[in-house]
Order: structure tokens, then sequence, then C-alpha cells
């Protein structure tokens, strides 16, 4: 009686160790697979990081305003672009009017704050824009540091452009859909679009928790 209680512990251990191998492998493999999409994806597309003086109300408002002001400035300038570099190649050239229109709309409301804008790889969270989920990682951005830069950030994609400025109006259009089927590949686009994505990566990561 004693021998086969041992013999099912043993089996249910190999059990449960086998169990968490092939779930470790699979683990392996969903990182491996979402780092290379990641990667992919970053040389499609340009985002735009703008970060505030501080994290008053006052400076969080400006950030907002200069938000708008450059949006409105940039959009015209991108709208015929056809890819990523020659998105980069025209916001190169307009780097000294976004530092201006930035720095004028801060002194429109009272601060002389000074403005810097560059091109540079920076590090983004998982991001939401609608129906489509941009996995976290490292993006080419138009980064726009106000002040000190030492407040909180807004954050959005640039090209192709997924650049809203309001939470309740994040609706993806037919025109950003096109967009963004032309410069991805399937993969690529499933990836972003795939509404199970992000709690799919949450369960992965409590396992590798639970394993580690």
């Amino acid at each position: 009686m004693m021998e086969g209680k041992r013999v099912v512990c043993v089996l249910s251990a190999l059990l449960v160790i086998a169990v968490a191998g092939v779930g470790m492998r699979y683990v392996q493999r969903e990182n491996m697979k979402r780092s290379r999409l990641q990667h992919q994806i970053a040389t499609k597309i340009l985002r735009l990081h703008i970060i505030a003086n501080s994290d008053s109300r006052k400076d969080q408002k400006v950030k907002r305003m200069v938000r708008d002001a450059l949006l409105l400035h940039l959009r015209p300038e991108l709208e015929h672009v056809k890819n990523k570099e020659e998105a980069k190649a025209k916001i190169q050239t307009k780097r000294s009017e976004i530092c201006k229109v930035a720095e004028r709309t801060m002194a429109s409301a009272g601060y002389a704050y000074k403005a810097t804008a560059t091109i540079e790889w920076c590090d983004f969270p998982v991001r939401k824009y609608g129906k489509m989920t941009f996995p976290a990682g490292r993006y080419e951005a138009l980064r726009v540091k106000l002040g000190n830069a030492k407040g909180h950030n807004w954050w959005c994609v640039m090209y192709p452009t997924l650049c809203y400025t309001s939470e309740s109006c994040q609706e993806i259009t037919e025109e950003n859909e096109s967009e963004f089927k032309e410069i991805l590949s399937d993969e690529e686009y499933e990836a972003v679009t795939y509404t199970f994505s992000q709690k799919g990566w949450e369960w992965i990561r409590k396992l590798q928790a639970i394993w580690k």
C-alpha cells in the first residue's frame, strides 16, 4: 500500500516537472517571438515623446498645449510620407521649427522654458491605441523636452499617425488600419491587433514569476 503511494507520488512529481518544462519552453519561445516582433515593428514606426518640465498641474497643462500645437504643425508635414525613414528625414529638417512652436506655445501661457527636439531611441511601455497594442521595448522617437524635463511624459505613434489628444477619441479609422497594413507584415499586424495579447503576456509573466 505504502509502496503504491510512493509510486503515485513519484509519477505525480515527474508529471509536474514535465508540464513545467513544457511550459517554460513555451514561455521562452513566446518571449523570443515577442522580442523579435517588437524589434521588427520598431524599424517601421516613428513615435513621439513629450516630457513636461515638472509634474505640477500647470506644467502638465502646458505640456498638453505643446502636444496639441506640435500635432497641428506636424501632421501636414507627414501626410504624404511613404516610410519611417522619410518621416525621420522630414522631422530632422523641422527640429528648429518644432522647438520654436513649443517655446512659443509655452510663452503664450506665461512660461519662458526652453525646448529641445531630438530623434533618439527610447524605452516605451506597452501602449494601447484604440484596438492596437504596441509591445514594450525600444522605439525611435521624436523626443521633445520642455524646460527641466522632469515631469510625466506623453507619447504616441507619429508615423503612421496614431496620435490622439483625447482618451475618449482613440478609435482606429479605416485609413489608419490601411496605413499599418501597408507597412507591417501580416504577422506584425496581427501582433498589434490581437485583442487577447495583453492578457496572454500577463499570464506568461505570471508563469515566469512562479518558475523563477
